[in-house]
């Protein structure tokens, strides 16, 4: 008798784990369906993102260049190279604007680590870092120049000059 039941467990336990494997099999075609249309309704909401996100960028009407092509790029930073600035407010003005266009060289940065391209991620740090040495160019041929005519300016009776660099809510 014990050995009857065993075997009737036994058939038992291999009927439900072939029900299983069906049940699993129906539901994994439904599963693969419904994950097929997250991705694809998630790919849906992220253009509509990004094309509300690219509109506002183009109403806002700036200088930046767009960072998703190369030109632009090289274009903004051959400009700020070509007008050196005189004043360091001129170049701490154009080190602000430069922020800008290194903060959405790295929002790109960001997607294309997401999307798995590093060839991409390159692209965007090779250009954070020249943006930032053209920042620091700037700094340099203002402090420069502030130097180069310091007898110009405006001194107290000690002989002193006093100037101040950027403002006070500056980072």
């Amino acid at each position: 008798l014990a050995k009857h039941r065993a075997r009737l467990d036994e058939e038992l336990d291999s009927k439900e784990k072939v029900l299983e494997a069906e049940r699993l099999d129906e539901e994994s075609g439904i599963v693969m369906r419904m994950k097929g249309e997250r991705k694809q309704n998630l790919e849906y909401e992220q253009a509509k993102l990004q094309d509300r996100t690219n509109w506002q960028k183009f109403i806002s009407c700036t200088s930046r260049p767009n960072v998703a092509f190369e030109n632009e790029i090289t274009t903004y930073m051959t400009l700020v190279r070509e007008t050196p600035p005189i004043e360091i407010e001129d170049a701490l003005r154009k080190c602000r604007e430069s922020e800008d266009i290194v903060g959405d060289l790295m929002e790109l940065y960001c997607k294309a680590k997401e999307e798995g391209d590093t060839a991409r991620q390159e692209w965007c740090m090779r250009y954070v870092h020249a943006i930032r040495e053209l920042e620091i160019e700037q700094i340099d041929e203002a402090t420069a120049y502030l130097l180069q005519y310091i007898e110009k300016k405006e001194a107290n009776a000690n002989m002193q000059v006093f100037l101040s660099w950027g403002q006070q809510q500056d980072d």
